[in-house]
């Protein structure tokens, strides 16, 4: 997919592949359902979404860091491992 835009409601990621652009504006990015591996070029966060990577959070691949502009839920499995750069603002 391209350009996805998420303004309510639940998307599952379900699919191997690639995420272009994504801009998350509201409602659920869900990927606790399948671990297939997948990669995410860009997204965005501009609502108070929930973010579920809930399956491990193993099999995602982000090419550049998640923007997060508002105050999302982000849930991960226990004993995921994650690195955390934050930047200032502009």
């Amino acid at each position: 997919i391209t350009d996805f835009r998420l303004l309510g409601g639940t998307f599952y990621w379900d699919s191997r592949g690639t995420l272009t652009t994504v801009d998350i504006h509201g409602g659920r990015f869900d990927n606790s359902r399948f671990n297939n591996s997948k990669t995410c070029t860009t997204m965005r966060v501009h609502g108070n979404a929930i973010l579920a990577f809930n399956n491990g959070g193993q099999n995602v691949t982000f090419t550049n860091p998640i923007v997060i502009n508002a105050t999302p839920t982000i849930m991960f499995s226990p004993g995921t491992k994650i690195q955390l750069t934050m930047g200032g603002i502009a």
